[in-house]
Order: C-alpha cells, then structure tokens, then sequence
C-alpha cells in the first residue's frame, strides 16, 4: 500500500462503510499514532460467554501498545464529553478522531478543532500465568488430547 493508495481508501471506507454490523461509533475514528493506522476491533469470548470488545493496532505491526477496552474507551470518552453514561450519537456528534497515543495517552480531537489529552491505564484483570503454571497447564493439556485420541482410535 502506498500511502496515496491507504488515505484514498480510507476515505472511501469512511464515505461508504460496509454494513457488517459491526460498525459503531468508534470504527475509522481511533487511530495510532506510531503506525498511524486505524485500529481494528477485536471480540473475544471468555468461557462464561460474555463478549469482551478490544480496540488494537493491525496483526504484523510492531507498535507495542496494549488492545484498548472497548468499555474502557467508553468510560473515558464519555468523561471527555462531560456525560454520565456512554453516547455513540453524542461522540459522533462531537468527536472527529481518538488518536492512541501510548499505552498512557489518548487524544481526543474535536468537531471545532479542540484536542483533550486524556491519561489510561489498560486494567489487567487477572495476573500473568508464572513459567510454572505454563508448563502445568501445558502438561494437562497435551495429557488430555492423548486421551481423547487414544480412545479414539481403541
């Protein structure tokens, strides 16, 4: 991609988005300041079902910042805007761009031209797993799909 190639097709994509559903009010509008380009969001399940939204750099970028919390973008946007609960048609209205400038930093730009600097902390909810709990945790595993396949194949 050149970079008269990428701005073209970014605007095209911001005039004419595709209607996944998976649209929302931050799509085209977070970007990082290292690579400059637009974050992708991402959706994990965790095993009680419940869907976590992450915003984060393309794969194969070497930025180096952690996803953003989608909710986590929502508390401090709505922070930003000075409202109590999150929304989308008032960050619309209101927000040109978020540029994710560290794993500290988010820049806020407004509609009028104003920016607002905004400090983050990614909240880790549950502590890396130690050397010794990989390798255990590697053990059960590979102990599991031995069993699975052997009584597969008796």
């Amino acid at each position: 991609w050149t970079p008269e190639a990428r701005k073209k097709k970014s605007e095209y994509m911001k005039k004419n988005p595709r209607s996944s559903g998976k649209i929302t009010c931050f799509s085209s509008k977070i970007g990082c300041r290292k690579c400059g380009r637009n974050l992708y969001r991402y959706t994990t399940t965790r095993v009680s079902g419940e869907k976590v939204r992450h915003w984060r750099c393309p794969p194969k970028t070497k930025c180096g910042h952690k996803g953003l919390k989608e909710e986590l973008l929502k508390e401090i946007s709505s922070d930003v805007l000075g409202i109590e609960e999150f929304d989308a048609d008032k960050f619309t209205e209101e927000i040109a761009r978020v540029t994710v400038a560290s794993n500290e930093e988010l820049i806020f730009h407004f509609n009028d031209g104003r920016e607002i600097i905004k400090p983050w902390e990614a909240k880790v909810e549950q502590p890396s797993w130690s050397e010794e709990r990989k390798k255990q945790q590697s053990k059960m595993m590979t102990k599991v799909w031995r069993d699975k396949h052997e009584h597969k194949h008796n």
